[in-house]
């Protein structure tokens, strides 16, 4: 079934991402590999506002990407809406040798995840893997590929949980080069199918946040054109 509704947003906000003036929560020592740092508290709670936002949206399918951060704000939705999550790479982070270094991350797999998080769908394949190193063509170039597959695959309406990197290719992928959304933690973006594209609705992407003190701006932007 095609796709005619879109919902996608980033990650909820992880320790390493909290601005001085946030209100400090205890968090539990992370010993991971820095790359797949989990939620903050607020984070949790980002995510959690998000699924209270989206209570009366019909959702068919959500998609993460691999990491925890992604995964953890997709488990509010997925229980609320009694689905599963499916991991795919194709809207993981962006494959870049200055944030990974010389290798791919190693992320568990979707089954090792379920045994964390129950709600990961453990059969789910993915549809697109990305190269290592990418560059930032080689990004908008994935995310263009998974958006194909997903909305013609799956439907009618998906929610896609990615990061800075994949939200802004999933907006070009939809929108065209050099249109993207606000890709602030858990802000809630709506794309709607029509004849020749998609159209963005035109939402508050931040109302869920601000209305509950939620709201983190970013620390630094993240630019389309380098």
């Amino acid at each position: 079934m095609k796709c005619e509704n879109i919902y996608l947003t980033r990650h909820g906000v992880r320790q390493t991402q909290l601005p001085d003036w946030a209100e400090p929560y205890e968090e539990k020592p992370f010993d991971g590999p820095e790359y797949d740092f989990p939620l903050a508290h607020m984070g949790h709670l980002q995510a959690e506002a998000l699924a209270e936002r989206m209570k009366d949206i019909p959702i068919d399918h959500i998609f993460s990407s691999p990491f925890s951060r992604t995964i953890e704000t997709s488990i509010p939705l997925a229980r609320q809406k009694g689905i599963s999550i499916k991991i795919e790479y194709g809207i993981t982070e962006g494959m870049m040798s200055a944030w990974f270094g010389k290798n791919f991350p190693k992320l568990p797999s979707a089954k090792e995840r379920q045994e964390k998080y129950p709600e990961i769908d453990p059969d789910y394949e993915s549809k697109v893997f990305p190269s290592f190193p990418e560059e930032r063509a080689d990004i908008w170039g994935r995310l263009a590929k998974t958006i194909s597959l997903l909305t013609e695959g799956y439907g009618p309406n998906i929610m896609l949980v990615g990061h800075g990197a994949s939200c802004l290719g999933a907006s070009f992928a939809l929108l065209g080069l050099g249109r993207q959304v606000n890709v602030t933690f858990c802000s809630f973006h709506h794309f709607t199918r029509l004849e020749n594209g998609w159209m963005l609705k035109d939402v508050d992407a931040l109302k869920h946040l601000k209305d509950k003190n939620l709201y983190v701006p970013l620390l630094k932007s993240v630019s389309a054109r380098k």
